[in-house]
């Protein structure tokens, strides 16, 4: 959809060591994530995309150490040629 919004959920835990930041992004589906890029890109604009994405993660600052998992469910890709 064009007008889909997307969050990330977070929380913070600021202390004098710098920050720790857990996140979260709900089972959003794939097509709205790519939404943005329609306009700069022939390929997205032809392609129809199915599936979701959800992951989680941390990010701990300043020691730059982060963590990612996806999970991605359902994906396809059509409409290409």
């Amino acid at each position: 959809s064009e007008n889909a919004i997307t969050r990330v959920l977070y929380t913070a835990q600021i202390h004098m060591q710098g920050v720790d930041l857990v996140w979260s992004l709900p089972t959003t589906p794939i097509v709205d994530l790519l939404a943005p890029l329609k306009s700069q890109s022939e390929t997205i604009q032809k392609a129809h995309v199915t599936g979701t994405l959800s992951a989680t993660g941390t990010l701990h600052w300043p020691s730059r150490i982060w963590s990612a998992k996806p999970l991605i469910l359902g994906f396809d890709v059509t409409g290409l040629g």
